[in-house]
């Protein structure tokens, strides 16, 4: 089983990754190394936190179809759990990838979130893509084909100004006709007779934050065009990302056995993912001294 973590340098700030696997007996990889973490409006091996990608896919490459791999981000992720209880909560799934969820749908495509709506089966239903386990076989599928076709790499929240008017007047005749005449006929008429912006080619795609990687990985879940069986960690099992817990945090967790418990789910988490690390260091130190207080 290989770990890895996403860090574009060596710094101080990988103590706490480093030392609560360290207390499991674990030595995560650094991948990415040397990247320049900025967006540039092109899409390049670095900007937009993109490196993530490719540095997870060229990891993989070298990889065994079977190897099971576990890689998270590094500055804001602690680890609570040893290699063969990380491995056997994977292999309860029985699927290919699981990846982290979360409670806010940020840094994707609007037009999926329905998608995650729909599917899931506690508070924590969006893709984060700041954990992820898998087979390598099956990660490599993923990360070659988001990489390889252009409307995974592509930004397309910003259409044409004409694309932009299509879509403004669709929505707005819609909208009038709703105010208007309700549920009748010739609203229904209206759909009918209107383009409908989702089935054209050049239908924008609006962002709920910024395109990120998470953006491109969101929209692979949704669509999974190789058919792989990826999961979303939805019971906290092995990711726990505290998006939108920062300023309750305390209501979220309790200590059981000396371990961390998500009070929501009833789960012992193999990582904890602290988003936002500079505005909530504590929670971070906080977490810290949890695990390794019990480890000394």
């Amino acid at each position: 089983m290989k770990f890895y973590m996403w860090a574009d340098k060596e710094s101080d700030l990988l103590g706490p990754i480093r030392d609560t696997a360290r207390a499991y007996g674990i030595t995560p990889e650094i991948i990415g190394e040397g990247a320049i973490i900025e967006p540039r409006g092109e899409i390049n091996e670095s900007s937009d936190f993109v490196f993530k990608i490719f540095a997870l896919k060229e990891a993989v490459s070298k990889l065994k179809d079977d190897e099971i791999v576990c890689c998270t981000d590094a500055f804001d992720v602690l680890y609570q759990d040893n290699e063969d209880a990380i491995r056997e909560k994977f292999l309860s799934f029985n699927c290919d990838i699981v990846y982290s969820a979360e409670k806010l749908y940020s840094n994707q495509y609007r037009g999926y979130r329905g998608h995650f709506d729909k599917r899931a089966k506690t508070a924590y239903r969006y893709v984060n893509a700041g954990g992820v386990i898998g087979y390598a076989r099956a990660i490599r599928t993923m990360l070659g084909t988001i990489t390889s076709e252009k409307r995974f790499m592509e930004n397309a929240d910003e259409p044409k100004a004409a694309e932009r008017l299509m879509r403004n007047a669709y929505e707005g005749l819609l909208s009038l006709g709703a105010k208007t005449i309700g549920r009748s006929p010739l609203r229904g008429m209206a759909r009918r007779l209107l383009p409908n912006p989702g089935a054209l080619k050049y239908a924008p795609r609006k962002i709920s934050g910024k395109f990120s990687d998470q953006t491109r990985i969101g929209q692979y879940v949704a669509t999974n065009p190789d058919n792989l069986d990826i999961r979303l960690d939805y019971g906290c099992k092995i990711f726990w990302c505290i998006a939108g817990e920062w300023d309750d945090i305390e209501s979220h967790y309790e200590v059981k056995n000396k371990r961390i418990t998500n009070k929501n789910t009833g789960s012992s988490p193999s990582f904890i993912h602290v988003v936002m690390l500079d505005k909530y260091p504590h929670i971070l130190a906080g977490f810290y001294g949890l695990i390794m207080g019990k480890n000394r």
